[in-house]
């Protein structure tokens, strides 16, 4: 026993130390592990938080030690701090620090979950601020860009392998993953939850990925089959989450693109024929979800169980005493009257806004929302390297996040946010690579309207 702490101690004291040497490291590392544990519920370990957000911490205390040693030496020079910056702290304002002092106002008490909740957007920040930091070039934003369509290859390989019953993944993702559905305990094959535990933040993580390998797709020729077999894998993870908002999230990802691109035209007949074979080897999962349709109703019985969610436990309470002002509390849930489960969630992302923090936090969101479109648009024009690639992905997936906050509150989705926000750092690293790291990569003829000379990292 003592030998395996004292080897974990060196282990970690090795991983710290390399992460201060090399912040890169320390980046790609949480690009990589976190969507693969990111479903491991919090106090499996024993501990409050869950693997990646420990991991998170691990990073960010290996940075601060880099930074107080670079300080000390005189070479400190601090990251860009910007408009995009002022947009993310006025989510912070408005969405955790205005419920507690809102709730501090009105004499309620302070829950444990109260803090836990109001603290999801402050870590989303501090990880905007670590990739910031550790991606400074074009050349190690496309290493992160790798890393990160790597590791959502191995959630969509887990997931289909997960809905179509093969090798005991199922079970092995119920032993030691979080439920993914309330009142459900057991195995789940009906849809993909893959390592994030929840077929939304799946799919989110899966779409997002896709976008950032569409951006790449015109990449040298030794990595163009790559690109195209993990963008085939991810179109068909998506489908295997069997969520109607992963369908949508996938469809406003391919014409968002395609517009901002001009290869609409182009990009149709292979998406459609990526989700063609999706549907064909997942037909279980997407007959299954379609089945919903024949109700009585004609509607599936998960849309009307959001919908009566909605009409019995938070709107009355948000338009009541004018609560949808300055929100009802940080804690976007409810006890459950039933047995059978014990917490209700809001399953409308705009509606959780308001509960939350109220107009100002909804109106926080619509700036943060208009501010990255422009501040995106603007890097993906104007970019040719991998740093477009980024800002291209990154405008494609707020557009994809604004929509499908029509259903749930995907800003902070589980395993999606450990994406979106990186991502939206990496659209902004300000230094392009040296002509010793640009030699590495081969340029290719294809074009994007509008771009300057095309990538020797995209391409486009």
């Amino acid at each position: 026993m003592t030998e395996s702490i004292l080897f974990l101690l060196a282990a970690g004291g090795a991983l710290f130390a390399t992460i201060v040497w090399r912040p890169l490291f320390g980046a790609c590392l949480f690009l990589l592990v976190s969507p693969l544990v990111a479903g491991i519920g919090r106090g499996s370990i024993g501990l409050v938080l869950r693997p990646n957000e420990l991991l998170l911490l691990f990073i960010v205390a290996a940075l601060g030690v880099r930074a107080l040693l670079l300080m000390l030496s005189g070479g400190y020079r601090p990251s860009p701090f910007d408009s995009m910056d002022w947009a993310l702290l006025a989510l912070i304002a408005t969405g955790s620090v205005l419920p507690l002092l809102w709730r501090e106002a009105r004499n309620l008490p302070l829950s444990t979950d109260d803090v836990l909740y109001a603290l999801v957007l402050v870590k989303c920040y501090a990880l905007f601020r670590l990739f910031r930091r550790a991606a400074v070039d074009s050349y190690e934003v496309a290493r992160c860009l790798f890393v990160s369509v790597f590791a959502a290859a191995l959630v969509a390989i887990i997931g289909i392998l997960q809905v179509s019953q093969q090798f005991g993944v199922a079970g092995l993702l119920h032993a030691y993953y979080d439920d993914p559905f309330e009142g459900t305990e057991d195995v789940v094959t009906g849809r993909a939850t893959s390592t994030i535990a929840s077929p939304f933040g799946t799919a989110d993580v899966l779409t997002f990925n896709l976008l950032t390998v569409l951006a790449l797709r015109h990449m040298p020729a030794r990595h163009r089959w790559l690109l195209t077999v993990a963008a085939v894998l991810l179109v068909v993870g998506c489908i295997a989450t069997g969520t109607f908002s992963a369908y949508v999230g996938l469809a406003v990802a391919i014409l968002t693109f395609g517009a901002f691109t001009g290869r609409l035209l182009k990009l149709l007949p292979a998406a459609t024929a990526m989700a063609a074979i999706g549907t064909v080897a997942l037909w279980p999962v997407v007959e299954a979800r379609l089945a919903g349709f024949g109700m009585q109703s004609g509607l599936p019985h998960s849309w009307e169980g959001r919908w009566s969610n909605l009409q019995s436990f938070f709107l009355p309470r948000l338009v009541s005493a004018e609560n949808w002002l300055l929100g009802v509390q940080p804690v976007p849930r409810v006890p459950a009257p039933e047995t059978w489960r014990m917490v209700v969630y809001i399953e409308s992302g705009y509606v959780w806004l308001l509960w939350i923090g109220g107009l100002p936090f909804l109106t926080a969101f619509f700036y943060f929302v208009l501010m990255s479109l422009r501040r995106l648009g603007q890097v993906a024009r104007n970019r040719d390297d991998a740093v477009g690639c980024a800002a291209l992905s990154s405008f494609c997936s707020v557009v994809v996040m604004t929509v499908l906050m029509l259903f749930d509150p995907h800003l902070t989705m589980r395993g999606a946010a450990d994406i979106f926000f990186p991502m939206l750092a990496l659209s902004l690293a300000s230094s392009r690579p040296s002509l010793n790291e640009k030699a590495r990569f081969v340029p290719s003829a294809s074009h994007i309207p509008g771009r300057g000379q095309e990538s020797m990292l995209c391409g486009r």
